[in-house]
Parts: C-alpha cells; sequence; structure tokens
C-alpha cells in the first residue's frame, strides 16, 4: 500500500512507529481523506495549550465524531 511495507504498516498499527508527514501524506492520499484526518484523533487535551484549552473542550466532541464518521 502507497510504498509501505507490511511491517512498518504493522509498526504504525501498534503505535511502535511514528511517521514521517511524508507517510502521513502517502497514507492519507491512498485513503481519500486529508493528512489532518489520520492526527487528529489522537490529539488530547493535554496537547492544547492552556490558553486555548477551554475552546478546544468545546469543538473536541464534534472533531472526534467527525473523524469517527470519516474512517468509517
Amino acid at each position: 500500500m502507497c510504498g509501505i511495507t507490511p511491517t512498518t504498516l504493522s509498526a504504525l498499527e501498534n503505535d511502535k512507529y511514528t511517521p514521517s508527514r511524508e507517510t502521513l501524506k502517502k497514507i492519507a492520499e491512498q485513503l481519500g481523506v486529508a493528512p489532518v484526518i489520520l492526527t487528529l484523533d489522537a490529539i488530547t487535551v493535554d496537547d492544547i495549550p492552556a490558553e486555548k484549552r477551554e475552546e478546544y473542550m468545546a469543538l473536541e466532541k464534534l472533531l472526534k465524531a467527525f473523524v469517527s464518521d470519516v474512517n468509517q
């Protein structure tokens, strides 16, 4: 799939490998989605700067639902 070996794909799926931006672009292109879709689901409130957390919390459920819908 898109030039990624089965070993690398397995490592990605099992959180044992952090892909480069280029790899994410290739995977997203193969799946027909924007690269950001592949990373949105991994964001937690701890990743957000303190001054933006309230805004993030207001959007979090919508973002997670959006990513879930796109991934189905």
